[in-house]
């Protein structure tokens, strides 16, 4: 999918000669999306914790970036979210 996503970016800067990542960030979003809300093997009150925690950091993470330095369309705000909220959760589960 990511792979997808990347040769579509490859054919829209061949095309036009802009880099445009709205339509690999509606490609690999969902997929995020799917990966970060699915169940773990072990699914307790820490996991739940732990993904609510690395949520609201992904989203604090995106906001402070859109607000400070770049303007983006939803698509990549949530991939740029997710993926800030995967790489936190992650290292929060696997820490302790």
């Amino acid at each position: 999918m990511i792979l997808f996503a990347l040769i579509i970016m490859l054919l829209v800067y061949i095309r036009k000669g802009i880099l445009d990542f709205v339509i690999p960030a509606g490609v690999v979003g969902p997929g995020l999306m799917m990966i970060f809300f699915s169940r773990e093997k072990i699914d307790d009150e820490r996991i739940h914790q732990l993904k609510f925690r690395s949520l609201v950091a992904g989203f604090v993470a995106a906001y402070l970036f859109t607000m400070g330095w770049h303007t983006m369309t939803s698509h990549e705000f949530v991939v740029l979210a997710l993926t800030v909220s995967l790489s936190a959760f992650y290292y929060l589960k696997f820490k302790v």
